[in-house]
């Protein structure tokens, strides 16, 4: 039977990739791991500690992305924008999700990279993912974000306003763990 593993880019990241595509400021534990398929912002800041993981095709387009011991970022993801993203520890990005730290405002004339930056608003500041929180399948979180410590993101969630510790948010409704709704 064909071994059914993604191919890893590497345990390490080689010194030739650091050169050419990360920030010397960027860190790398041991057991760190990118799957192949996986694309990174030229010369972004990338550290990954313990246990860490990035899937196969995410696609990772901030200056700055900070992972703390045991977080994982899952196949298909896309983490866009010009501000940092962290993820504390033990924090699950799931399959194909979108995290923005920039993005156009309908407030603005336009919404699109070609009209020019006075007619346009773009709303951006950073994500930041607290302890052992789980972010669902093709979610969407929006820029200037703060998911809190325990908090599980159903699938398919627009999040554009911050979100307390201990809840389960669910597409249109958000429920505390111990099933109070708020």
């Amino acid at each position: 039977m064909p071994d059914m593993m993604p191919n890893i880019l590497s345990t390490r990241i080689p010194a030739f990739l650091q050169k050419r595509r990360f920030n010397p400021n960027s860190n790398f534990d041991t057991s760190a791991m990118i799957y192949s398929g996986a694309r990174f912002r030229v010369n972004m800041t990338l550290i990954m500690e313990e246990d860490t993981f990035i899937g196969t095709n995410a696609v990772i387009l901030v200056p700055k992305l900070t992972m703390k011991k045991g977080s994982q970022i899952n196949a298909g993801a896309i983490i866009a924008g010009k501000d940092e993203v962290v993820l504390e520890e033990n924090v699950v990005i799931s399959y194909s999700c979108v995290l923005l730290t920039a993005t156009d405002s309908p407030e603005g004339k336009f919404m699109n990279d070609a009209s020019p930056e006075k007619d346009r608003i773009i709303k951006r500041g950073p994500i930041l993912l607290r302890r052992n929180c789980f972010i669902g399948s093709l979610s969407l979180i929006m820029p200037n974000v703060t998911i809190g410590e325990n908090t599980v993101v159903g699938a398919q969630s627009y999040v554009a306003k911050s979100l307390e510790a201990d809840l389960v948010r669910i597409p249109s409704q958000i429920t505390r763990q111990d099933n109070r709704k708020t």
